[in-house]
């Protein structure tokens, strides 16, 4: 990939489902005039910001009710992310800031088509456009295996500066005699602190602290 020639500043956000979702499985809308607030912060001081959005699913699900089956699970995905792009679109508007859509399956990721989405993504930002992206869950459910994956492969492609994933808990936990901590600084990836990863995840989502370390350690090689 290209190093950027530039100095503008890129951050990916990707915002949990658990992190964008109430309680009783509605978007909180709040949240996310706080988060437009301050992306527009960001871009007023000339930094790119681009977002994953998760929750599509879960959404969708509690509209049309909770189905399980793959092609329930794909209906409730185009009408959840409908309702998301609309919600945001219209609160990030409200803020000041255009948002334009990236729906996206693995076939984006083929080398082939990589130039095109990233310099598609980077005159996004460069008229002051910041890019909504999810996977695109109506047509192929889960093939990059989350946003948190998604994510990642982003950073990668824009050469993002920064990747920040908003979740629900407050870090990786490191339990003592005393109770558990939070570990504020992971200089190396290690087996170890793999170990302290619980393999759980959000009821709305399908990561958990497993994979946001796995996409740390993919992204700092």
């Amino acid at each position: 990939m290209e190093k950027k020639h530039n100095k503008t500043k890129i951050i990916v956000v990707k915002i949990g489902s658990a992190v964008m979702l109430k309680n009783d499985g509605s978007l909180d809308e709040e949240l996310v005039r706080r988060i437009a607030h301050q992306v527009d912060t960001l871009r007023r001081a000339g930094i790119f910001i681009l977002l994953v959005v998760s929750g599509a699913v879960a959404i969708g699900r509690r509209m049309i009710g909770r189905k399980t089956s793959a092609v329930d699970k794909q209906i409730a995905a185009g009408v959840g992310q409908a309702y998301i792009t609309s919600s945001y679109w219209h609160i990030f508007h409200n803020t000041g800031i255009l948002l334009s859509q990236f729906l996206l399956t693995k076939s984006q990721m083929h080398t082939q088509n990589l130039v095109h989405l990233r310099n598609a993504l980077l005159s996004t930002m460069h008229q002051g456009v910041v890019p909504l992206l999810n996977e695109n869950d109506a047509v192929l459910p889960n093939c990059f295996g989350g946003n948190d994956h998604l994510a990642a492969n982003i950073s990668r492609i824009v050469n993002a500066d920064e990747l920040i994933i908003l979740t629900n808990v407050d870090g990786l936990f490191k339990k003592q005699n005393t109770g558990a901590h939070v570990i504020h600084d992971i200089p190396k990836l290690t087996k170890d602190i793999f170990r302290l990863a619980w393999k759980t995840k959000s009821a709305s989502g399908i990561g958990g602290m497993q994979t946001k370390l796995t996409v740390a350690r993919q992204l700092s090689h």
